[in-house]
């Protein structure tokens, strides 16, 4: 055993990148923005049947016929719901990424 080696630490080679860890870092970002794409679309909703038509409105812009009047509110919706989705895919390809690698065994 080598003085540079400290006892409990993994023997990381040099050129190893922890990718689980950047994926897990992705995942909490898309989190955020998800959450905040998501608390903007809900104080741009001018009133409480906007927010209860929100389905039907993301629905029509998702199939590429929103509304003239209100486009904001179903766009920023379904860019928070992406988000939310991209960070869980991330999140279990994290963990996936976590569970193959032989370091974390």
């Amino acid at each position: 055993m080598s003085s540079t080696e400290q006892v409990g630490q993994p023997n990381v080679e040099e050129g190893h990148v922890d990718m689980p860890f950047l994926f897990s870092l992705a995942a909490v970002f898309a989190v955020i923005v998800g959450i905040v794409l998501f608390v903007f679309s809900l104080a741009y909703v001018d009133d409480i049947e906007t927010l209860k038509n929100a389905p039907d409105l993301i629905w029509a812009f998702v199939c590429g016929r929103p509304e003239n009047a209100n486009v904001l509110v179903p766009l920023v919706m379904t860019l928070s719901m992406l988000s939310l989705v991209t960070s869980a895919v991330l999140f279990i390809f994290s963990r996936y990424l976590r569970r193959r690698d032989p370091l974390y065994q």
